[in-house]
C-alpha cells in the first residue's frame, strides 16, 4: 500500500495487522475500520540500557512518518473479565532522504501480548487498556551513520594503499562487503572496467549520485589542491565509513496503552531501546507510535 508523503519522509508502508492494542468487543466477531498513525524509529551504535532514549546519543538517527492503514481485528479471548491475551504482528517501512540525512528502515515484529482492561470484556467493554508484549524483531537498516565498525576501504587508506591497488577497486570491494554496493553502483563500476565510460566520468557520477552530497567537503578537498582522483579517494573515505546496510534481529519488549470505545480507539506504543545483532555488528533500535482509529462491528 503506497501512502502519502508526510513529515518529510519519502514513503511509508505499514501493516498494523492485528496489533490488538485493546482488542475488540466480546459481542462482535470482527472489528473493521481505518487508522492513522505517527511512527518513529531511532537507531544508534551506542546503548545506555532499556530506559535511556537513543536520541541522547550524538550518532543517533531517527526516521518518522505518518501512515494510514485498514484496521481489521477479531474479538479477543478474555482470560477473566479484565484480562485477555492476543497475538501481535507489525510490519513497517520508513525512510528519510534529505541533504542532511539518509536512513531507511524496514522492520517486522511478531509476538504475543497480555492486556489489562478497565472494562468488562464479557460485556463487550474495553475502556482504558495496558498491554505488555513479548515480541521478536527483525529490522533492515540502510543509512549514513556509524555502525561501529571500520570498513576495508578505511583500513586500506590508513595502511598507505598497500600493493599499489587502485582505490576504486578497493572501494567497490569494500562496498560489497559492507552491503553498500547497490545495483546502480555495480553497473557504473562494470561500465568503468569494461571501458564503456572514462575514469573521470565514473568519478563524477559516483560522487553526484550518492545518497547525500557534502558540497563543503568537496570544496575543501578542491581548495587543498587535490586532483579529481584524490578528491574522489578521500571524499569516499567518510561515506564508506558511515554508509552501511545490515539486517538486525533480537527481542523486542513493547508496551501499549490507550483507550477503546464502542467505535474508536487511541493508543500509544513504545518499543524500548534494545541492542540488536547482525552478521557484521550490532545496533540499538527504539520505536514509538501513536494511532487513532475508527471502526464498526460486523
Amino acid at each position: 500500500m503506497k501512502l502519502w508523503n508526510l513529515f518529510g519522509t519519502k514513503w511509508i508502508v505499514t501493516v498494523a495487522c492485528l496489533s490488538v492494542a485493546a482488542s475488540g468487543n466480546l459481542h462482535a466477531d470482527i472489528l473493521i475500520g481505518a487508522t492513522g498513525s505517527y511512527n518513529a524509529l531511532s537507531a544508534s551504535q551506542d546503548y545506555g540500557g532499556p530506559t535511556k532514549s537513543l536520541n541522547t546519543f550524538e550518532d543517533s538517527q531517527t526516521v518518522h512518518s505518518g501512515s494510514g492503514s485498514i484496521f481489521l481485528q477479531s474479538s479477543p479471548e478474555p482470560l477473566i473479565p479484565h484480562i485477555y491475551w492476543a497475538p501481535y504482528f507489525d510490519l513497517s517501512t520508513l525512510q528519510v532522504d534529505t541533504s542532511d540525512a539518509y536512513l531507511q528502515s524496514t522492520t517486522g515484529e511478531a509476538g504475543v501480548g497480555l492486556y489489562f482492561a478497565t472494562g468488562n470484556l464479557y460485556r463487550g467493554n474495553v475502556g482504558f487498556f495496558l498491554g505488555i508484549i513479548a515480541a521478536g524483531r527483525i529490522s533492515s537498516l540502510e543509512g549514513e551513520f556509524n555502525f561501529g565498525r571500520s570498513s576495508l576501504y578505511e583500513t586500506y587508506l590508513n595502511l598507505g594503499e598497500p600493493g599499489g591497488l587502485d582505490h576504486i577497486d578497493v572501494l567497490n570491494y569494500s562496498r560489497d562487503q559492507s552491503g553498500g554496493l547497490s545495483d546502480q553502483r555495480k553497473t557504473r563500476y562494470l561500465l568503468l572496467k569494461s571501458g564503456a565510460i572514462s575514469r573521470e566520468n565514473y568519478i563524477v557520477a559516483d560522487i553526484a549520485f550518492n545518497r547525500r552530497v557534502d558540497f563543503k567537503s568537496l570544496a575543501l578537498l578542491a581548495l587543498l589542491g587535490n586532483d579529481l582522483n584524490n578528491i574522489h579517494k578521500f571524499y569516499m573515505l567518510d561515506n564508506e565509513a558511515t554508509e552501511k546496510s545490515d539486517v538486525f534481529y533480537g527481542a523486542a519488549p513493547i508496551v501499549e496503552l490507550g483507550y477503546m470505545g464502542s467505535n474508536y480507539l487511541i493508543k500509544y506504543k513504545a518499543g524500548f531501546p534494545m541492542r540488536y545483532r547482525s552478521g557484521k555488528g550490532a545496533m540499538s533500535i527504539e520505536t514509538h507510535s501513536l494511532t487513532l482509529g475508527v471502526f464498526i462491528k460486523i
